[in-house]
């Protein structure tokens, strides 16, 4: 009909499904080693806070896979401590709104007892009692939200020399959540149960992560046959 005077180009998408940039272990290692530099270089009492808020924060994401938009609206009455399945040690569920709605998000380890501690410690500090239940959990002194910690994050990934993959791709705050993922697969959490823990999808995962599943696997891609020698029928058929 006319209405445009040339068809217009497109490219062709690609149907490579890079993987994401995340903390293999070594780095991650690395990540943590040298985080304790940088929190002890600080040398202003308000420079301490933020690095201090930052590196809680890291930990908790990296442990609980929760994005950046649910620990920003994080409260404390949304986390909830309970006993591990047949063990006296207490874990925490995060309770977020996220992508798929309301869900509770069990943390990868009991550990974030002392990253939600520091939290608490920093903030009696500056209130002169326990922050309200229904106060945010990465705040500001004033209670008001962190809206991001991209760069005081790429501050801490430059000091640590890890803000770059093995391919050269820049870590993000998102890494963390990927950082998550990875590490749930290699200890061989379900995929069913990790996609409803994350408030994503099998296919998600799968797509992204696939790689990470087949070393999940390395157990039974390993293994060998010690069976005896099959033996014809006509062995123990007599002429």
């Amino acid at each position: 009909m006319k209405f445009i005077r040339e068809v217009p180009k497109f490219n062709k998408p690609s149907v490579k499904n890079n993987p994401r940039p995340v903390f293999d272990e070594t780095y991650y290692k690395k990540l943590t080693r040298y985080a304790r530099y940088w929190l002890d270089q600080s040398n202003h009492t308000s420079i301490l806070r933020d690095r201090t808020m930052l590196w809680s924060y890291v930990l908790i994401l990296s442990n609980t896979g929760i994005r950046v938009g649910e620990a920003r609206d994080l409260e404390w009455r949304d986390i909830r401590p309970f006993k591990m399945e047949g063990s006296d040690e207490t874990n925490f569920a995060f309770r977020v709104k996220g992508k798929t709605g309301l869900r509770e998000v069990v943390s990868r380890t009991s550990e974030v007892q002392t990253y939600l501690g520091r939290i608490v410690g920093l903030r009696t500090k500056e209130l002169g009692t326990k922050p309200s239940q229904d106060s945010l959990v990465f705040c500001h002194p004033d209670g008001n939200p962190v809206c991001s910690f991209k760069k005081s994050f790429t501050s801490l990934l430059k000091h640590c020399d890890v803000e770059f993959d093995r391919e050269g791709n820049k870590r993000t705050i998102y890494s963390l959540r990927h950082t998550y993922t990875t590490f749930r697969l290699y200890e061989g959490v379900d995929h069913y149960a990790l996609a409803k823990n994350m408030g994503t999808s099998v296919e998600m995962i799968e797509k992204f992560y696939g790689h990470t599943s087949n070393l999940r696997q390395v157990g039974e891609l390993t293994k060998s046959s010690n069976r005896a020698k099959v033996e014809s029928i006509f062995d123990f058929l007599a002429p």
